[in-house]
């Protein structure tokens, strides 16, 4: 859920109504802050989610190029007695991972869907395709591990559900 984002803690605290805070603005206004408070925020939960003490070797450097037209779903083949309110949001990673002898950048790709609730937005699902890295034949679709540690996606489910990023 993005509650309180682009207010200080202190206004955060004190916003009492959902209907009052930033999260009943429109899709469109609270991605732009959200995607430039994300790659400090989930750098964050990254590097205190490593395992044994070893750091991870991975950044998301900048998230942005949001894009809010949809993609046409398959046509449901029921009636649902709610109108579809979710919102769907394309947007891009740069991340730069380091080995022993180099760094190494990729482009990775997002496409997130949102529905409106009575506490704002809340992220519902999240895809990511993992950019190809120069000069491998290595790609994941799917996502890859860390470590043994949690699949990059939760990362950025975490970041973008909003523990610490708030509307």
């Amino acid at each position: 859920m993005l509650t309180n984002l682009g207010l200080n803690p202190s206004q955060a605290r004190n916003s009492r109504s959902p209907n009052e805070g930033h999260c009943q603005q429109p899709l469109t206004e609270l991605m732009p802050p959200l995607l430039d408070a994300l790659p400090s925020y989930t750098n964050r939960v990254m590097q205190r989610s490593q395992i044994g003490g070893v750091p991870l070797r991975t950044y998301i450097l900048i998230a942005g190029n949001a894009d809010f037209d949809p993609l046409p779903l398959a046509q449901q083949q029921w009636q649902t007695e709610v109108p579809d309110t979710t919102r769907q949001v394309f947007f891009t990673t740069l991340e730069r991972s380091y080995t022993d002898q180099r760094a190494i950048a990729s482009q990775n790709f997002y496409w997130a869907f949102f529905v409106q609730t009575e506490q704002g937005w809340q992220l519902a699902l999240l895809y990511q395709q993992l950019g190809e890295v120069p000069g491998s034949a290595h790609f994941s679709p799917t996502g890859c591990q860390h470590r043994g540690d949690r699949p990059r996606h939760s990362f950025m489910v975490e970041g973008l559900s909003g523990r610490g990023v708030r509307c």
